[in-house]
């Protein structure tokens, strides 16, 4: 999945539908948020700063790819559209 938003960073297309790509990413982020949520509120063995660490590098990233897909979405200007806002 890295391998993709490199060659997407470098206008490179790998593959049409990338937010289904980012879309599995950022569920894996979830899914990671979820479980340092249940780990730093339960008796879990793992250290609790650690997992609380987890928990809003989770944040952060889901941040990241969530402006990643909202850039992505937006329709591209075409050159008359362009001319019209100068």
């Amino acid at each position: 999945m890295y391998s993709y938003y490199f060659a997407s960073t470098l206008k490179i297309q790998l593959f049409k539908n990338k937010f289904l790509i980012t879309g599995m990413q950022m569920t894996q982020f979830l899914t990671m948020m979820i479980q340092s949520a249940y780990d730093t509120y339960t008796d879990s063995p793992y250290n609790k700063l650690t997992t609380q660490i987890l928990f809003y590098y989770m944040i952060t990233l889901l941040a990241l790819f969530g402006n990643f897909l909202i850039q992505n979405q937006k329709p591209k200007k075409t050159q008359g559209e362009s001319k019209k806002e100068q």
